[in-house]
Order: C-alpha cells, then structure tokens, then sequence
C-alpha cells in the first residue's frame, strides 16, 4: 500500500532503525541483513583491494604486515568457519529474524562448501545476494544460484584493463564464459534468477574507459551496472579513530590504497562517466553510483582528506558482519563485538560491547575511519534528527572499544 503511494523501500525502514538509535538505549532490533565474508582468500589480485593490500588474501586471513614473527596464527585466528558452521549460523539467523543475508569475501564461491550453505539460505527464506569475482563456475555453483536472489560480478572495463587492475590473465575472459554459462542455466531452468549486476571500482587505472562495462553487459545480458568510487583511507584516519574504538580486530583490511590508483584527472572521468550514462539510456541499462555523487563532488571524494557524503551513520542498528573466523563487527571501524563460536549470534547483537558501540556511533555521529565509506550512500540520513537522551549509564564509555585480542598494523611498505 505505501509503495504504491510512492514511499519507498528504504524509506519504510526507516523507523526500524531510527527509533532504537534514538530511544534504544544501545539496543537495537534484529538485523536486517547479515554480510557473511565466507573467506579472506582470493584466486585474484586486484589492486585496489584492501585485502590485497594487507596480503590475507594470501595467507587466508592473517596480513604479513601485522603482528610479529613466530606467532601462531592458528591460535591468534582459529581456523575458518565450515560449512556445519555456518549451516547452524544461517538457522539461527533465520529464528532471530534476520531477513537478508549476503555472501562476500574474498572470493565466497572458492570456499569448500559454499553451494551447499547458499541453498540452506535460501531455503531459509532470506533474501540471498552475493558478490563475487566471476572466475568460478561450476554446475554445481550454477545450480546452487538459480536460489539466489542476486549475484554482483565485478568487472573494471576491457579485458586488457580489467585484467590488469584484478592481476589475472584470463579474468575478463573467465567472466564472459561463466556469466554467459549462468545466463543459459536460468534459459534452461526458467529461473529468473539471480539477477546479475555488474560493479565496477573507478580509479585512476580505468577512468577513461568505465563506459565500456555498459557494453560488455549488454553483450551478456546484464541490465544493471553499478560503479562505485575508490574507497581507501590513510594512518591518520586510523590513529584518530582508534581515540575511540581498536580497529585491526576483524576484517584485517588495510585502506590505505597504492596513490596510483587514486591520482584520478576528474575531467576524464567526468566525460566518461556522461559517455556510460548516455549509452546506459540507449540501451536500456539501469546504472547505479555509489554513492551518487554530483560532478561537483568528485573534487572533494578524491582529494579530500576526510570526506562524508552523510553526516550520521544507521548500520550498526541494521546490519552486521561475520567474518570467515566467526568474528561479529559492524562495519569497516573494525571493532571485533563478539564471536559465534563463543556465543549465539542473538547474544552478541545486543550485548555490552555492542550497545557501547552503537553509543559512540550516535554520540560522534561519524568517526575519521568512516570517510568514504561506500554504507554511507543515502542523504535521507542528514534529514534524520538525532533526538532523546542516552542516560550517562549508556553513553560511549571513555576508554577505546574492542578486544584486547588485536594485532598492530605496522607502517606500509
């Protein structure tokens, strides 16, 4: 009834989140979408990819340019989540109401296991997307996707550009062949899913030549393409925010992304953006920018030391991560709240050291670390009035949030 009184999805869920964030105390209500990083391992070797950065692409979670040498890793980390894991965790999200669930990693679909845990998912009844790099398709990954909901490929421009950008060879090509594949299973089974998106990074490496991901998904019958700008960040951003929360618990990115890559000429960029805009329109290709920046705002983007497109941030109230090792944390902050492997996830969502984050969020509104935070894409929130009252019993508490178990991110090289 409201949709068709022209209020939008987002704007329905607005009091689901805004409420809490006003009178919650700290307390929210069940996520609505939980982001399952199934792995920090890749087959690729993109440039701008925090994880590459770190190197846990290689190690499979653990970053060679953190902690110090001798420790063992296994006892710092544990091992990876398996697929009874995660059976288990999808069961427990489903009883507690959580709606959305999205795969990611690393690459998710080079983990052992991952078509099984995506039909569990789906016959769950979550909305199931996933984003992926395109390279793995097997039948049985084919099959286990005619469940899902959506499946975002990243692709970065011609092969040679793309190529060059993922480390690979053959990617472009791989992407070709298994979307191509995946297109013929849907024909062959008469599922209209997943839908299938392309995303494109834009850097400096590929700014004259992004309009080409339109026709490349035309080629393959893609009708939505999303290009979402560089998001990286530097020591400062990290030391200051670390005043108020311990970062480097989680995720184990690093964001501070080779220059080259963000040494963009925003003329070029501006003009081939308008050209992927005006063949979009000609050929009936939904684009999307995340976050959807005018042209006078891509100065500020890229050469801002901080940049915010909004000024408060909702997430820690909907949404949530686990990483492959069973961590719970909120967002690219990096403050490591919990563990499933230690507590049910229904008992980390509103326990202590997630109530206090959720009071430092709303008492800083923003922390330096979320500078171009590609969450931060919806300018409804400036709208949003931050009312009530946190009791001081609720309020931030003044030491650093986060576990003591953490390791020192150490200068790059």
């Amino acid at each position: 009834m409201l949709k068709k009184l022209g209020v939008s999805t987002k704007q329905i869920l607005v009091p689901y989140y805004w409420l809490p964030y006003n009178f919650g105390r700290g307390y929210a209500l069940p996520p609505i979408s939980v982001n399952m990083e199934f792995t920090f391992r890749c087959n690729l070797r993109c440039q701008m990819c925090s994880l590459v950065v770190s190197n846990a692409v290689v190690t499979g979670g653990y970053p060679l340019n953190r902690g110090e040498a001798g420790d063992d890793l296994e006892a710092i980390r544990g091992k990876e989540l398996e697929s009874p894991d995660y059976l288990k965790l999808l069961d427990d999200l489903r009883d507690f109401g959580v709606r959305r669930v999205n795969f990611t990693g690393g690459e998710p679909l080079i983990k052992k296991g991952a078509p099984d845990i995506l039909r569990r998912a789906t016959r769950n009844g979550f909305h199931v997307s996933m984003i992926s790099n395109g390279t793995v398709m097997t039948d049985d990954v084919c099959d286990a996707l005619m469940g899902v909901d959506s499946l975002t490929v990243s692709v970065d421009g011609p092969e040679a550009i793309h190529n060059e950008i993922r480390g690979s060879d053959t990617g472009f090509q791989r992407i070709r062949q298994n979307v191509g594949k995946l297109q013929e299973w849907k024909k062959k089974t008469g599922s209209e899913r997943p839908a299938i998106q392309f995303s494109c990074a834009v850097s400096a490496m590929n700014q004259t030549h992004v309009s080409q991901v339109v026709d490349f998904a035309r080629e393959l019958g893609v009708r939505s393409v999303n290009y979402g700008y560089l998001f990286f960040n530097d020591e400062d951003a990290t030391k200051d925010t670390e005043q108020y929360a311990l970062t480097g618990q989680a995720d184990f990115c690093d964001q501070r992304i080779p220059m080259h890559l963000r040494q963009v000429n925003l003329d070029l960029m501006k003009k081939e953006l308008r050209e992927a805009r005006r063949k979009a329109g000609e050929m009936g290709i939904q684009l999307s920018f995340n976050p959807p920046l005018e042209e006078d705002e891509l100065e500020d983007r890229f050469n801002s030391p901080l940049y915010f497109y909004t000024n408060k941030c909702f997430v820690p109230w909907y949404e949530t991560r686990v990483n492959p090792f069973g961590d719970v944390y909120s967002c690219q902050i990096d403050t490591l709240l919990g563990n499933i492997r230690e507590k049910p996830f229904r008992k980390i969502w509103n326990a202590q050291p997630y109530r206090e984050f959720r009071a430092l969020i709303r008492e800083h509104k923003l922390l330096s670390k979320c500078s171009r935070c590609c969450k931060l894409n919806d300018r409804m929130w400036n709208s949003l009035p931050r009312i009530g009252f946190f009791p001081k019993r609720f309020t931030a508490p003044s030491r650093p949030l986060g576990s003591s178990r953490r390791l020192p991110v150490l200068p790059a090289s």
